[in-house]
């Protein structure tokens, strides 16, 4: 079983290596075709799963291929691979905007407290506090981080350079939650990856 029509091409290139003589090549020979046939899976989960972002190549396997390996590949491969740079672009910025965003989402609230009252407590109890400073200031924060990351999210969406199957949600979720979810690399024996 083939894993695309693509596969014979690619794996060809490097010299397709059956299990059989995998003793008799090179074992960087052995490894360059088994790194190729996990994109070339991973390529074909993309496209099976209605090209869910978290299945594009990460930046490591990007950074694993070699100029070669991308003239062997077909019409699917190619624009797999230009997807996932584009990807990999998009969550850089996306996580730039989130520490800005942060920034803004902290920073604003604390100027207008200090602002306001300095560096004195203007209140005796616990529920004072809460009630009169703290409450208001973490409205301001999650009004700032949710129209920051909303016009983020309409930037990037309108830019037209996010990867095919990302959707407005899944932009403004990573500018929301910050970049702490890489694109996994591929592994066979790891379950598909979760939003």
């Amino acid at each position: 079983m083939t894993i695309s029509g693509e596969v014979p091409d690619i794996l060809a290139a490097k010299g397709d290596v059956s299990s059989a003589d995998k003793g008799a090549r090179p074992a960087d020979d052995v490894a360059d075709v088994d790194f190729l046939r996990g994109v070339l899976a991973k390529e074909q989960q993309w496209r099976k799963s209605d090209f869910f972002w978290r299945l594009l190549l990460s930046s490591r396997e990007l950074d694993l291929l070699t100029s070669e390996d991308r003239r062997a590949f077909g019409r699917n491969m190619t624009y797999y691979a230009a997807n996932s740079e584009r990807a990999q672009r998009l969550l850089r910025l996306l996580g730039i905007a989130f520490a800005i965003d942060l920034l803004f989402a902290l920073g604003i609230p604390l100027w207008i407290y200090f602002a306001r009252y300095g560096l004195s407590l203007p209140v005796e109890s616990f529920k004072e506090f809460f009630l009169l400073i703290l409450a208001p200031l973490l409205t301001v924060f999650a009004l700032i981080q949710i129209v920051l990351s909303l016009a983020v999210a309409v930037v990037a969406n309108i830019g037209g350079n996010k990867p095919y199957g990302m959707t407005f949600f899944n932009v403004l979720s990573r500018v929301m939650l910050g970049p702490w979810r890489e694109i996994p690399d591929y592994d066979p024996d790891r379950p598909f990856p979760r939003v």
